[in-house]
């Protein structure tokens, strides 16, 4: 009697151990861009519902190690200019960490800076309630990032990761300016600041002088279930065009923000997709850019426009034969 005592409780005591570590997992999972994407399951369902400080690090696509994704702007609204979409560019992730219950506790984004190539000087910003202030261009209002209070840190790093400044908030009413000036991040090689940046054949690859991280701790976590997908469209991160004073937003946020033949004005896209060079249209490079702003538009009149063909939605997978000089290679 006493060894199966001995026994039932050597038995206990181990699914006790196990349920304890189980709880503390950490799990890094999926990628996609909208929770209802179907061709990206959770790998550890168990996992999310038992598990503190799970993690979702999926920022819209992860086609490399460091799962990053850029945005591209055009910034001569409401005109969309020469379509090159190097305007300004910037690699991004983004990762939400989630309780025992499933709800988002943490975001945390990173920023680099990738091309700048315009002429005018461009302020990047992120709208975190949804709402561009006033006054602006961009009158849509779209999701927030989150909903009740938050408390967020932004930190700069030079090109040794060291830390340069901190900046410490918790206004989320109020736009918050990650770079008040894009063309200040760069120098050539001489010390001076350079006009394009990463946009022209055979040109250099400059490094920016900054990178950034912003650290947003949820004070209501139980206000923001978690999805089991980041969701792009809550992520609004746009420009402001200083010389025209024109905001540009991304259509993946505001799908209403394209000109009247369908060129959206910014867009996500993998961050190991070569863009295109300066002066050339997008177009001209990609086959089926054309056949995705021609949905961009179709949506934009009748919202229940369905998808287009997967080579379409993905059409920077492809380039035109003979194009491939044509996008930036250093």
């Amino acid at each position: 009697m006493k060894k199966t005592r001995v026994k039932i409780i050597f038995v206990f005591a181990t699914l006790i151990a196990l349920l304890f570590s189980y709880q503390n997992c950490s799990r890094v999972i999926f990628s996609g861009v909208k929770s209802n994407d179907s061709n990206h399951a959770i790998d550890c369902p168990d996992c999310i519902t038992k598990c503190d400080n799970c993690e979702i690090n999926d920022i819209t696509f992860t086609t490399d190690a460091e799962s990053l994704a850029t945005i591209a702007f055009e910034d001569l609204y409401p005109d969309p200019g020469d379509a090159d979409y190097n305007d300004f560019m910037l690699n991004f992730n983004i990762k939400e960490t989630m309780n025992e219950k499933k709800f988002i506790k943490k975001i945390t984004m990173d920023f680099s800076p990738k091309a700048h190539g315009s002429g005018y000087d461009h302020k990047f910003i992120l709208v975190m309630d949804g709402i561009k202030d006033a006054p602006s261009n961009v009158t849509a209002h779209t999701m927030p990032m989150f909903q009740g209070g938050a408390m967020f840190k932004l930190t700069y790093y030079d090109q040794q990761k060291n830390v340069l400044r901190t900046v410490d908030s918790s206004d989320a009413t109020t736009d918050l300016t990650i770079w008040p000036s894009i063309r200040n991040l760069y120098r050539n090689t001489d010390g001076s600041v350079p006009i394009v940046v990463n946009a022209t054949r055979n040109g250099p690859h400059l490094e920016p002088l900054e990178t950034a991280k912003l650290e947003i701790e949820l004070l209501n976590p139980e206000l923001n279930p978690s999805p089991g997908t980041i969701d792009i469209r809550k992520y609004r991160m746009m420009i402001h065009v200083i010389d025209s004073n024109q905001d540009i937003d991304l259509v993946d946020v505001n799908p209403a923000h394209i000109d009247v033949n369908g060129y959206p004005f910014g867009f996500v896209i993998p961050a190991n997709i070569k863009h295109c060079l300066e002066y050339v249209k997008v177009d001209r490079v990609f086959t089926y850019f054309e056949n995705y702003r021609q949905y961009l538009l179709a949506k934009n009149t009748d919202p229940s426009t369905p998808e287009p063909e997967e080579k379409i939605m993905k059409w920077y997978n492809t380039i035109n034969p003979g194009q491939e000089n044509n996008v930036f290679n250093p």
